[in-house]
């Protein structure tokens, strides 16, 4: 697999892997992008757009429970500031953050959205709290690029899918016995 993903690829993947049916997924088109990056004022990373083109309004299972589809966007960033905000963290994002991802209300994905057309991410949990002083409280650089983000959760979806799979294949049988 290439590093850098395709939209075509994206979606090829969603269906290998059982993550998503054809008719799950939904893509944005570009008019959406343009309307994203305006509203943000920001060039959003080639790599991110591809994951917009190929599954942006929807992607099956994947990043089931968590804001990250196009309708969530546009506040996102807002949010997670918020986040910030209520754990007292003395930490900011930076101007040309976007937070991609909220998971359940207290941890999110970010890049920073710089010209480079695979960024880094970064990630922040409210859990943090637990280990850590509040003037430490700031989020980590998780993966060296969205690429990896993306394979990372394309394949962790891959194994939960078959691990359900799995154990329903077991409970089925433990019913028969």
């Amino acid at each position: 697999m290439s590093k850098k993903l395709l939209s075509s690829e994206i979606k090829k993947l969603l269906i290998e892997y059982k993550i998503a049916t054809f008719e799950e997924i939904i893509g944005c088109n570009q008019e959406e992008i343009n309307k994203l990056e305006k509203s943000t004022f920001l060039e959003l990373p080639q790599i991110y757009k591809e994951f917009l083109l190929a599954c942006g309004h929807k992607a099956g299972k994947l990043f089931k429970g968590s804001n990250v589809f196009y309708k969530d966007l546009f506040d996102l960033t807002e949010d997670g500031r918020d986040i910030l905000s209520s754990d007292n963290s003395p930490f900011k994002l930076p101007r040309k953050a976007f937070v991609f991802s909220i998971h359940q209300g207290y941890e999110f994905w970010y890049f920073n959205s710089d010209s480079n057309p695979d960024p880094s991410v970064y990630f922040y949990s409210e859990s943090f709290k637990i280990n850590t002083k509040n003037d430490e409280l700031k989020p980590i650089k998780y993966f060296d690029s969205y690429s990896k983000f993306l394979i990372f959760s394309l394949e962790s979806s891959r194994r939960m899918q078959e691990e359900l799979k799995r154990l329903d294949i077991e409970i089925k049988k433990n019913k028969a016995d």
